[in-house]
C-alpha cells in the first residue's frame, strides 16, 4: 500500500490527455537533436530537446577563439495569439535575450527585443544551416556580423 501511495503525487502531475502537436511546432521540431557549429568567433555544440508538445529547449556550450567556455540555455515556442515564434536565450553574463520571428521559405529570422539585433538562419539541406547575426545600422539596413554553419550530428 505504501508503494502505491508513493506514486500518487506523480500521477497527479501527469497530463490527462495528450495535446496534438500543432503545425507551427512541427516546424521547429527540425531543431531537435545534437548540432555542432563553427563561426568566426569560435565553435560549439547545442542539444535541442522537446519539452511537452509546445516547447523546445537547448543546452549550448560555446568555446571562443580565445579559449573561453560560454554556456547558454535556450527555450523556443510559438505564440498563437501573436502568430509568431519566440526564442529566449539565457547566459550567465547577460541574463538573457528575447527574440520573436518566423519561417519564410527556408529562412528563419528572429529579431531581438528593441529591434537592433537579429539572427538569420538559412536551411541549406537536411541537417545543414548557415546563419548570421545582423545589427541594425543607422540608415535602417542590416549589417552582417558573426557568420557560420550549423551541422546536425544526430
Amino acid at each position: 500500500m505504501r508503494r502505491v501511495l508513493g506514486f500518487l503525487p506523480l500521477l497527479m502531475i501527469l497530463p490527462v490527455g495528450v495535446q496534438a502537436q500543432t503545425p507551427e511546432m512541427e516546424k521547429i521540431q527540425f531543431y531537435v537533436g545534437e548540432w555542432n557549429y563553427e563561426h568566426s568567433s569560435g565553435h560549439g555544440t547545442m542539444v535541442f530537446e522537446r519539452f511537452g508538445d509546445d516547447l523546445i529547449y537547448a543546452k549550448e556550450e560555446y568555446t571562443t577563439n580565445a579559449g573561453s567556455l560560454i554556456r547558454m540555455f535556450h527555450v523556443m515556442g510559438y505564440d498563437s495569439d501573436e502568430g509568431v515564434y519566440w526564442w529566449r536565450r539565457f547566459t550567465r553574463s547577460s541574463g538573457g535575450s528575447f527574440f520573436k520571428g518566423g519561417l519564410e521559405g527556408n529562412t528563419w529570422t528572429f529579431t531581438a527585443e528593441g529591434g537592433q539585433l537579429r539572427m538569420v538562419q538559412v536551411m541549406e539541406s537536411d541537417g545543414v544551416v548557415n546563419f548570421r547575426w545582423e545589427s541594425l545600422a543607422e540608415d535602417g539596413s542590416w549589417e552582417a556580423g558573426i557568420q557560420g554553419t550549423i551541422r546536425k550530428v544526430r
